[in-house]
């Protein structure tokens, strides 16, 4: 049903300014009256607090009340599109979206069982697989051969991910925790890492798909990046040109080899990446076809017309504000 407008709820919205304001600038370009809130666990050092339309305080996504939570700010607020940012609030997110829906919101979020899938590594190495995808050998704890990769099997954000060159850097502990995935290495001599922005539309059809090719990745989240075309972009399509269950926008994780002759499938996430900026400089709105879709009813047609080779390098920018008194 269409929509003359409303609010956009951004969740967990943190440091994610460039988001907030890209939903700002499509509700104008649309000429949707709306809003764009945010939540937030510790607003006052939000920077996208700042510059939302209003920011409201959240409990953990693991605290009791947290459903609760949204549902009575999607009602209050008339949410009617709710966008998601971090991988822990994705499956409680998508497990809320009949009782979203009845409150007349949509979260930008794929259904339940693929967000399942994706929140563990070895069940999305195996749909990988059911795909066609190489993915990266997984290594006997026991007999491990070095160098190695190790991470959590539901890890985000990079945590507790990182290279073991040698036996000396693998602690007891790690073979210890059952959580920890020991995984083949892909050198940077040999490989080129990419994230990949893909859109999907309500039926699970691909839409649009943007290859990053990681340059520099700080703190996990990618610095200095290039959206290519090529090769990977043609092996890809096919690939992933329908998925049930697939809603909106994707992120996917890939090693290429130099000469582009392997294409190995490491992660899946069902949410807007760090990286999108990239992708919306070379060309593609994601933002604006959320509210498209969902607020105006339009059919999203196939887009290709993304700017081959559109370059991005990373600044720290601040944002001032007056603390109130006594906080």
């Amino acid at each position: 049903m269409a929509r003359a407008g409303g609010t956009v709820l951004i969740t967990s919205a943190g440091r994610r300014v460039d988001r907030v304001r890209f939903f700002q600038r499509a509700l104008a370009d649309l000429r949707l009256h709306g809003r764009v809130i945010v939540t937030e666990a510790n607003p006052q050092w939000s920077a996208a607090a700042k510059v939302a339309d209003a920011c409201f305080r959240s409990p953990r996504v693991a605290d009791p009340g947290y459903d609760e939570f949204v549902l009575d700010l999607v009602r209050r607020e008339d949410v009617g599109l709710l966008v998601p940012t971090i991988d822990p609030e994705l499956l409680r997110l998508a497990r809320l979206a009949e009782a979203l829906g009845r409150l007349g919101c949509t979260a930008a979020l794929s259904d339940a069982a693929l967000v399942a899938i994706c929140r563990d590594k070895r069940r999305s190495a195996e749909w990988f697989r059911g795909l066609g995808f190489e993915t990266p050998r997984i290594l006997d704890r026991s007999a491990l051969t070095f160098p190695c990769f190790v991470k959590p099997v539901d890890g985000s954000a990079s945590t507790g991910a990182r290279a073991l060159l040698t036996p000396d850097m693998l602690a007891p502990a790690l073979v210890a925790d059952d959580r920890m995935l020991f995984l083949e290495l892909f050198a940077p001599e040999e490989f080129d890492e990419f994230t990949v922005d893909a859109f999907y539309d309500r039926g699970g059809a691909l839409r649009c798909l943007v290859p990053r090719k990681r340059v520099e990745v700080r703190a996990g989240e990618i610095s200095k990046g290039v959206a290519l075309r090529g090769r990977t972009y043609d092996y890809l399509w096919p690939r992933l040109e329908r998925l049930p269950g697939a809603r909106g926008c994707l992120t996917f994780q890939f090693f290429v080899s130099k000469a582009e002759t392997r294409c190995v499938a490491s992660e899946l996430n069902p949410r807007f990446g760090g990286g999108y900026p990239l992708s919306h400089h070379a060309g593609v709105n994601y933002p604006e076809w959320l509210l498209r879709e969902y607020w105006l009813g339009e059919e999203i047609p196939v887009f290709e017309g993304w700017k081959d080779r559109t370059a991005m390098v990373r600044y720290d920018q601040e944002v001032f504000f007056t603390l109130p008194a006594g906080a």
